[in-house]
């Protein structure tokens, strides 16, 4: 809790910025992995469960991923979609930032482990300066995002991203006055009123 006494001197020697986050650490005192705080409690216990059954760092498995993804499980594909990037404080990310890290990533992904490679797709998406041009596939990253948002199971699977990334996500996909922008924000806005619907989501989510 970044407002009780001494959270802030936690903070700075975990390198925490957001709250809340949750770092997990191994036996050994290395940290294996750092959680975002924004996921709803299902997904959150099931990307803690994996943490907890990690056998290395996210650090070692970003560069296994990076080098070809060989031995890699779908576990470790999926840590790596789900690690905290927003507060990594550049301790796995470079100087350039995570979109090209995370575009990097989602195309490493094997077939097997297409959730992940989705989800890194969307956090590199939303990664993208909202006021920079739409990225060089667009028209193909586009008819993905627009499948995910058309299927409710997987919208809602994303919904941490989905909701609290549009307009850095639409951006990235269509110009303000291309023609595929109104098409691309009408099923962005019909998924994102069922999703508004979804009682087993929260009044905040």
């Amino acid at each position: 809790d970044g407002d009780k006494p001494g959270a802030q001197k936690l903070g700075s020697r975990f390198e925490v910025r957001g709250y809340p986050t949750t770092v997990v650490f191994g036996r050994d005192g290395r940290e294996l992995t750092r959680l975002p705080g924004e996921v709803d409690a299902q997904q959150y216990n099931e990307v803690l469960a994996l943490a907890l059954s990690a056998q290395r760092p996210a650090k070692e498995l970003l560069a296994a991923a990076r080098a070809g993804g060989q031995g890699l499980a779908d576990a470790d594909w999926r840590l790596l979609a789900w690690y905290s990037w927003e507060t990594d404080q550049q301790q796995l990310v470079g100087k350039e930032g995570p979109a090209p890290l995370l575009r990097e990533l989602a195309q490493a992904c094997p077939p097997s482990s297409a959730d992940a490679a989705m989800r890194l797709r969307l956090k590199a998406l939303a990664a993208q300066d909202a006021k920079a041009a739409p990225v060089a596939d667009a028209a193909a990253q586009r008819a993905a995002v627009s499948a995910v948002l058309a299927d409710a199971a997987q919208a809602r699977r994303h919904v941490d991203v989905l909701a609290g990334n549009a307009k850095e996500i639409v951006a990235a996909l269509a110009a303000a006055d291309a023609p595929e922008r109104a098409p691309l924000v009408a099923t962005y806005d019909a998924a994102l009123s069922r999703l508004q619907a979804d009682a087993s989501l929260s009044r905040a989510d």
